[in-house]
Order: C-alpha cells, then structure tokens, then sequence
C-alpha cells in the first residue's frame, strides 16, 4: 500500500501541497484496512513524502530537490541504472558452479550445496558503470543459465522460480576494484562505492549474496534520517 500510494504522489495524483484523503477514504479506494493505511502513512511521513498536521490530515512535500537515488529503497543495479537514466548493457565475464563453501552459512545451505558464482558489468554506451558478483543457490535459476549468461535479469529468473526478493542487509564502503577485474572489466583506475548485501525473500530466508561496485564519479547515495523526539 505504501508503494501504491507514493507511485500516486511521484505521479502527479496528488501534487506538492495536496492534502491527502482521510485514512477511510484511502482505505475504501484501495479496498484495506485503515490500519493498512495508517502504516503506508507512517512509512510516507518517514521518507518526507508527506506532513501531518494535526486536526487537518496529511499534505504531499515538494521533493524536487531530493536526490533520487534513495538508499532505503532496494533496487536490482538494472533498475538503479535505469532510474538514474542509464541507458544499460550486460557483459558477463565468468558464471561458474561451484560449492557453497564459504557462502554456506551466509546463505544457509549445505557446504556441498552448488552455488553459482556471477561475473557481470554494467555498462552504458560501452563505458563500464558497475562491477558486480551474485552468489546463490544453483536450484534457484534452474533451466534459466543461458538467458542469465545472455544478460537477462536475476531478479525476474528468480521470480520464475516463485522467489521475491524482499529486502536485503547491506554494508556500503569505500573500496579498490579487485585487479583482475579491473584489466577484464576495462575500468580505469578510479574510487568504487562497494554495496555488500546478503538478500532475503518474503520468507525471510537469504537467497543472494552480492557485491556491486560502483564507480565513485558516477554514482552517489543518500539516505533521510529523521530525528525522533523525545
């Protein structure tokens, strides 16, 4: 519900300066509770997408100025790129089957569990973006390797297999470039932003580790923090 009604505000439906329906007129267009919208209001309030002003409802911000690249909102590097207006293509550089090994325990399975490992980059008119490497559970793409090693999303193999990525753990740092895959890769010697996150289904089970690289002079991520009040 939270997604549905800030598709509405980031659409124009309801404008900077609007006031929202009441939480029963919310609840009745979308057809949930008003303990549903309640919680969607709460979520809104916490990314300064809306004010509540007491006695009076709750009003749309003006976000024009935010950057849009939220780092509290998990995205597939596809739709980062592409949100950021990046055209995109897909190299793969490796996809290999091995097992789980080290990854067992991050991804709760069996050390004799085959893994694949994902070597890919990003790229936007032949400039290489964003190095990245995907580790998770060979069952999860069975039947999908070819389209994967032609540059079709994870995500969506994942979903063919009925697994949703929900959220994820992340850690985010400054970081170098592995060397061998700078000189595969063809990235110049620049800074990389690095996000390591172990992703997690709807079951809450962890179904893909992955580090993405990206470069430093193209790519920058924010994050609203609020104070609470005491």
């Amino acid at each position: 519900m939270y997604s549905a009604i800030r598709d509405q505000i980031q659409g124009g439906v309801y404008p900077a300066g609007h006031r929202l329906p009441s939480e029963t007129a919310l609840a009745e267009d979308h057809g949930v509770s008003r303990v549903t919208i309640r919680e969607a209001l709460r979520l809104l309030q916490r990314d300064l997408l809306i004010r509540s002003v007491h006695g009076r409802g709750h009003f749309v911000l003006d976000t024009s100025n935010l950057v849009e690249t939220q780092i509290t909102e998990l995205q597939s590097v596809t739709e980062l790129m592409r949100g950021r207006g990046y055209g995109i293509e897909t190299t793969t550089l490796s996809m290999t089957e091995e097992r789980a090994g080290p990854h067992a325990e991050l991804l709760r399975l069996d050390e004799a569990e085959t893994v694949i490992r994902l070597e890919r980059v990003r790229s936007t008119d032949g400039v290489p973006m964003i190095y990245s490497v995907d580790v998770f559970a060979a069952r999860l793409i069975a039947g999908r390797e070819d389209d994967l090693r032609g540059g079709a999303s994870l995500v969506d193999a994942f979903v063919t297999h009925g697994v949703d990525i929900a959220y994820c753990n992340a850690t985010i740092s400054a970081a170098e470039l592995p060397r061998a895959a700078a000189r595969s890769a063809g990235f110049p010697k620049l800074s990389f932003v690095l996000m390591e996150q172990v992703n997690f289904g709807t079951d809450h089970a962890p179904v893909l580790y992955s580090l993405d690289y990206h470069r430093g002079d193209k790519f920058k991520f924010s994050v609203v923090r609020t104070r609470t009040r005491r």
